[in-house]
């Protein structure tokens, strides 16, 4: 009896605070070393994509069972683009506007919708023996103060410097290639506590002619806030308001998923990929997370 106690308790917890940094499909189809596009000064792209997010119940813990909440739906629209100033250096950035509708059990609807954060990066890049190597520096910056409708938020609300590297190759005499990835965010203390995160990726693809490719990946975050347990204790003092809630928490996860791209002529980009949770702690179950983008390179 014990025990279900406690998991019903972290489940109200975090209903409040998990879906900040739900599973959001972080642009995990990332390109292979073929689909980069031109490198050379002058050169960029514009993109748009849409993300679509289904949630249901809440991973507290790795080790206990997810909780009950019921679910919710994080829909989002993107904005994008780069421009290579030089050959071997990008600019870009990205701006999100989001609608996020949770349906706790019990409960009303709860529904927030608006401009989320923008995004503002320099990437270098540099082919190495057949090896693409990316580093790159990303300033996440709120445009707004976020709604907070029960469980709905429309982000965090922190500013954040992603500090990211990434290496990919081709196998010789093939037309398959992987990716490794790694990320580590600098985030704004909030209440003394760290709301910063490391990010891992890894993605193995095939090229299955020149326009046409699929891949699988890995994606996960780790992140340095309060446990569910810390949570509920800091939450018992009074101290923490509703977006606080949302910032101090770990919001970890890791998820699996598949993806594919097409290049009609080497100007326009199609991509989609889909991907679904299968551990957490202090964030929502994403039983899936799908991306369709469409990239103009010029």
């Amino acid at each position: 009896m014990y025990p279900r106690i406690i998991v019903m308790v972290l489940s109200i917890a975090a209903a409040d605070l998990a879906h900040a940094e739900s599973v959001p499909p972080e642009d995990a189809n990332v390109p292979a070393p073929e689909t980069f596009g031109e490198t050379a000064a002058g050169h960029g792209s514009l993109w748009a994509s849409y993300t679509n997010t289904f949630e249901h119940d809440v991973w507290v813990k790795p080790d206990q069972k997810k909780a009950p909440y019921g679910t919710v739906r994080l829909q989002g629209a993107f904005l994008g683009g780069s421009y290579n100033v030089a050959d071997s250096w990008s600019i870009d950035g990205s701006i999100r506007y989001v609608d996020n509708v949770a349906r706790p059990l019990g409960k009303p609807e709860q529904d927030v919708s608006g401009l989320q954060d923008a995004t503002l990066g320099a990437i270098w890049h540099k082919n190495v023996s057949g090896y693409e190597i990316t580093t790159s520096a990303t300033a996440t910056i709120p445009v707004r103060d976020y709604e907070i409708v029960g469980g709905a938020y429309a982000g965090q609300h922190l500013r954040q410097l992603l500090l990211g590297i990434s290496l990919a190759h081709q196998f010789d005499f093939t037309h398959i290639y992987y990716r490794l990835g790694y990320g580590y965010a600098f985030s704004q203390k909030v209440l003394g506590f760290d709301t910063g995160y490391q990010r891992y990726d890894a993605e193995l693809g095939w090229f299955v002619n020149d326009r046409f490719s699929v891949n699988a990946f890995l994606t996960g975050r780790g992140g340095f806030g309060l446990t569910a347990f810390e949570t509920v204790h800091a939450l018992a003092t009074g101290t923490l308001t509703a977006l606080q809630r949302a910032q101090v928490s770990e919001h970890s996860y890791r998820a699996w998923g598949l993806g594919a791209d097409y290049d009609f002529g080497n100007r326009y980009v199609a991509s989609c990929n889909v991907q679904h949770t299968y551990w957490g702690a202090n964030v929502f179950d994403a039983k899936y997370a799908l991306e369709a983008r469409l990239t103009r390179n010029f």
